[in-house]
């Protein structure tokens, strides 16, 4: 009881995807993240990030409740990562979906999802560009986080520009040292910056 109190208000033992930070830099890290597994809502189209955001986090806490073919309880973990895919020009449709990582003793083998809408998805190994912040993020502060990030690393990097990920490490009830972060993912092939 005691850890779960602790995992909800101060998040506390969360489990994560394993990574190595290869370079720190003003303003992010570029990190190598080892292969994963996450569990997945299927995407939506939108026009807004709020869109992606609680019926796809109630889908995949439902599953971690025990809504798969095992009726298996499992931990949360984090962060709670979004994938956000840009639509073409002002007015066109992006899609968004959402992640929760399946914490290591279920890597190799996840129960499977009830909800047709959720699914299981692999991450290959890969190396991330991270742009940490604090406070209580919304999504017009993860886009002008993206925004900053994309100036930092302009011409360092060669990323996929047609999406990046909005990653979120604390619960809501959690009040200080709060830990957000936007990942623009580095071409395969590209071993470093281009500086």
């Amino acid at each position: 009881m005691i850890k779960a109190v602790k995992q909800t208000l101060f998040g506390v033992d969360l489990k994560m995807p394993a990574y190595t930070v290869i370079k720190e830099a003003e303003g992010y890290e570029e990190r190598d993240y080892d292969p994963s597994t996450w569990v997945t809502t299927s995407p939506v189209k939108t026009m807004k990030m709020k869109d992606g955001g609680s019926d796809h986090f109630w889908q995949l806490f439902n599953y971690i409740q025990g809504k798969n073919n095992k009726e298996q309880k499992i931990e949360m973990t984090v962060p709670v990562l979004r994938k956000v895919i840009a639509g073409g020009g002002p007015a066109c449709e992006g899609s968004i979906d959402m992640s929760f990582y399946v914490p290591p003793e279920f890597q190799d083998d996840p129960p499977t999802p009830n909800d047709a809408n959720v699914s299981i998805s692999r991450l290959p190994a890969q190396k991330v560009i991270a742009r940490t912040f604090p406070g209580f993020a919304k999504d017009d502060k993860y886009l002008e986080e993206a925004q900053t990030l994309a100036q930092l690393i302009d011409g360092k990097y060669n990323v996929h520009e047609e999406y990046f990920y909005t990653a979120g490490y604390d619960s809501p009830w959690k009040m200080f040292n709060r830990r957000n972060e936007v990942w623009f993912v580095v071409k395969e092939g590209q071993t470093t910056s281009i500086e």
